[in-house]
C-alpha cells in the first residue's frame, strides 16, 4: 500500500488534485488533501458509502461520479495481493458560468477532466492495457463545510511542510529558465548555494534521508512543469514529462543521484520552453515541434510530417528553418540528444539500445551526432555523470 501512497501523492502535487486511499469496506487509509480543503471532506465517509452502493452493482474497475453541483469524482479499485481497495480523485469541478461548487474546488474542462481521469487509471492501472470508459453515476451527497467529524479525516501521508522555495528565487527561476536558454539555466542552478543545501537540510520524511530527497524532488518537478505550463508549454506534454521524471526518480537509490536529476529536469522543462513556447513561431511551428516531442522515437520524416499537416514538404522546412533556426533534421535530433542523455543518466541500457530508443538506426550516426550538440561523447557524458554523481555522495 505505501508504492500507492507515493504515487496518489505525486498526483496530488503535480495536479492539485485530491485522492483518498480506503480499504473495501470504505474506512479511510491515507488522504492527499490540500490544507484549505481539508473541512471539504467532511463528509467524505458518507460520499464514499453511495459511492460504492453504486459499485457494487457491477464488476467494472474505473467509475466517475457526478454531483449536483457539477463537481467530479474520479474513482478507482485496484487490488493489492488479496485485497481490494478504492482511490477517490476528487472533488474536481466543471468549468462553467453556471457552477455552483465551492471555490476553492479545482476547475478544468471537460477536455481536462478526461485527461486526468486516464491519466490517473494509467498511473495505478498501468500494467492493463488499453484504459476502459469509465462507468459514470451521479450521486446525491455533494463536498461540504457544513458536516463536522469528530475525529480529524484526513490523516496526510506527507508532512505538510512548505516547498523551501522563497517567492523571489521562484521569480528568478522562472525569469531564466523562460529564457530558453540551457547555459543560463545551468549557470544560474551552478550559482544556487541553496539548492543541494535545501535539500540536504530540510527533512520532507522524518528520518528517511531518501525519501526526503525524493519529496524535494516531486514538489521542485511540481514547480517547474507549473512554470513550463505557465511559459507556453503543451499542458499535457509538461506533465507527462513531470510524471516520467517523477518514476525515475521513484527508482534512485541515493540523494546524490537524485539532486542529479533534479537539475537535469529543469534543463530539461527549459528545453521545452524554448521549443514549445517561443512567442515567435507560428502555431503550425509549435504544432509540428509537438508533434515531435510525442513521436520521436518513430521513423519520422519531413515528407510524413508535411503530409500529416497537410502542406508541401518545401513549405514546411523553409517555415521551421526560418523561425527555429534549425533544419527539420536538426529540431528533431536536439529532442532525439536530450532524451537520450536521460536516459544515459538513468539506466544501464548500452549505448546501441539508448540510441535506437531514440529513433536513430545505428550506434556511430547517434554518437556523432551526440557529440556535435552536447561536445562529448554519449560513454564521456555518462562517464561524467557518474563522477559528479560519486563528488556528491562524498559531501
Amino acid at each position: 500500500m505505501r508504492s500507492v501512497e507515493e504515487k496518489a501523492q505525486c498526483f496530488h502535487y503535480l495536479h492539485g488534485i485530491d485522492i483518498l486511499g480506503a480499504d473495501q469496506d470504505g474506512q479511510l487509509l491515507f488522504a492527499c488533501i490540500h490544507p484549505d480543503r481539508q473541512k471539504l471532506h467532511a463528509n467524505a465517509p458518507l460520499m464514499l458509502k453511495e459511492m460504492m452502493g453504486e459499485m457494487s452493482r457491477v464488476d467494472h474497475p474505473f467509475f466517475t461520479f457526478w454531483t449536483p453541483d457539477s463537481c467530479l469524482f474520479h474513482v478507482l479499485t485496484i487490488r493489492i495481493e488479496s485485497e481490494k481497495f478504492i482511490l477517490l480523485l476528487g472533488p474536481i469541478g466543471l468549468t462553467s458560468p453556471e457552477s455552483t461548487y465551492d471555490k476553492l474546488i479545482p476547475s478544468k474542462n471537460r477536455k481536462e477532466l478526461e485527461y486526468l481521469g486516464r491519466l490517473f487509471y494509467w498511473l495505478f492501472v498501468k500494467e492493463v492495457s488499453g484504459i476502459p470508459r469509465p462507468v459514470t453515476y451521479t450521486i446525491t451527497n455533494t463536498p461540504s463545510f457544513h458536516v463536522i467529524p469528530e475525529i480529524s479525516l484526513v490523516n496526510l501521508y506527507y508532512e505538510q511542510e512548505p516547498v523551501h522555495i522563497t517567492l523571489e528565487e521562484y521569480k528568478r527561476l522562472k525569469e531564466k529558465m523562460q529564457t530558453g536558454d540551457a547555459s543560463i539555466v545551468q549557470s544560474h542552478l551552478d550559482a544556487m548555494s541553496s539548492f543541494q543545501e535545501g535539500v540536504n537540510r530540510f527533512e520532507l520524511a522524518s528520518g528517511d534521508v531518501l525519501r526526503s530527497a525524493k519529496n524535494h524532488f516531486i514538489s521542485t518537478c511540481a514547480i517547474v512543469c507549473q512554470i513550463a505550463v505557465e511559459s507556453g508549454v503543451e499542458n499535457e506534454f509538461a506533465r507527462t514529462l513531470a510524471y516520467k521524471l517523477i518514476v525515475q526518480a521513484e527508482d534512485l537509490s541515493s540523494r546524490a543521484e537524485i539532486v542529479l536529476l533534479l537539475k537535469e529536469m529543469i534543463l530539461q522543462f527549459t528545453a521545452a520552453i524554448k521549443q514549445f513556447a517561443n512567442p515567435q513561431y507560428t502555431s503550425l511551428v509549435r504544432d509540428i515541434i509537438h508533434y515531435m516531442h510525442m513521436h520521436f522515437f518513430e521513423k519520422i520524416t519531413l515528407n510524413e510530417v508535411a503530409d500529416k499537416f497537410g502542406k508541401h514538404p518545401s513549405y514546411i522546412s523553409n517555415k521551421i528553418n526560418l523561425e527555429t533556426g534549425l533544419s527539420f533534421s536538426d529540431n528533431l535530433n536536439e529532442i532525439r540528444i536530450t532524451e537520450s542523455k536521460r536516459l544515459l543518466t538513468a539506466s544501464r541500457k548500452s549505448i546501441h539500445a539508448i540510441a535506437v530508443a531514440v529513433g536513430f538506426d545505428y550506434q556511430n550516426h547517434f554518437s556523432k551526432v551526440f557529440k556535435k550538440i552536447t561536445g562529448v561523447t554519449p560513454s564521456q557524458y555518462r562517464n561524467k555523470q557518474r563522477v559528479t554523481s560519486s563528488e556528491l555522495l562524498g559531501k
